[in-house]
């Protein structure tokens, strides 16, 4: 897209007359489209060169997953939010790897600065080269606006400190290297860097460690299946939990928690 060109942003939805006042603001800074009646996220398909779409639902039903990872199909290099009041945990994770970038939950009574919004993504995703696009790369926009502003320096220690509180947050939810590294405000060779250099350990082994201890918590004080457990810690597979859980301590799950029952 020419630098001088307008970056084209779509709304598509329920409720889209609460951003009226700002979109008719925002008309002389950005392109701005509005969903085509019934066709929904479908009206986005023939824009060339979409740089966000902004899709808002009170609730997410299956449907609406299949819908935007159709349109993710079409448009890979799009960016697309979503706004919502009402999403299951599941759903969101679903939507994370179907390529939603964003996902804010929230009361549709609290207003958005939709300037701002769009200004930090821009700034995050539109310099991306599209040859290292992931589907899993996404960034919650709940935490968009503890990014610092661009000119504010920030330490590395800070920057680490920043991903790993990140980390102990979002823990059960997909965390790619190159995602948790925006949130540094690093690029991910620097961050995979500097992290082992702060902490002695690589990004990844460290996700590992948060979840192992997360884990070790529920074992203790929850009566959760094993199963239930190793997924509600961010594990998507049963047997590379109980490998790594067992690798880790030298004695498996289930057996952990029978020693803790003593």
């Amino acid at each position: 897209m020419n630098s001088n060109e307008k970056l084209k942003i779509f709304f598509a939805g329920e409720n889209l007359e609460r951003f009226t006042p700002q979109t008719k603001i925002l008309n002389d800074q950005y392109q701005i489209f509005i969903e085509d009646g019934n066709r929904c996220l479908g009206s986005a398909l023939p824009i060339r060169d979409l740089f966000l779409i902004i899709f808002q639902k009170k609730t997410f039903k299956d449907f609406c997953v299949n819908c935007i990872r159709r349109v993710k199909g079409f448009l890979p290099q799009t960016v697309i939010v979503v706004l919502c009041e009402s999403i299951s945990k599941t759903t969101m994770c679903n939507l994370f790897r179907f390529g939603v970038r964003d996902v804010l939950e929230c009361s549709f009574d609290k207003e958005i600065n939709l300037n701002e919004a769009i200004t930090k993504v821009n700034f995050i995703f539109s310099n991306r080269p599209k040859n290292r696009e992931r589907r899993s790369n996404f960034l919650t926009l709940k935490h968009i606006k503890e990014f610092p502003s661009i000119t504010e320096p920030l330490p590395d220690d800070k920057r680490i400190e920043r991903a790993k509180a990140y980390i102990e947050k979002h823990y059960n939810c997909p965390l790619a290297l190159e995602h948790v590294a925006n949130i540094a405000c690093m690029s991910k060779y620097h961050f995979c860097r500097t992290f082992k250099r702060f902490d002695g350990i690589s990004f990844k082994g460290y996700v590992k460690n948060v979840r192992i201890e997360k884990a070790k918590e529920l074992l203790n004080n929850t009566g959760l299946s094993i199963s239930e457990i190793a997924f509600e810690v961010g594990f998507q597979s049963l047997s590379y939990f109980n490998t790594l859980f067992k690798s880790h301590l030298n004695i498996s799950p289930r057996n952990f928690r029978k020693m803790s029952l003593k």
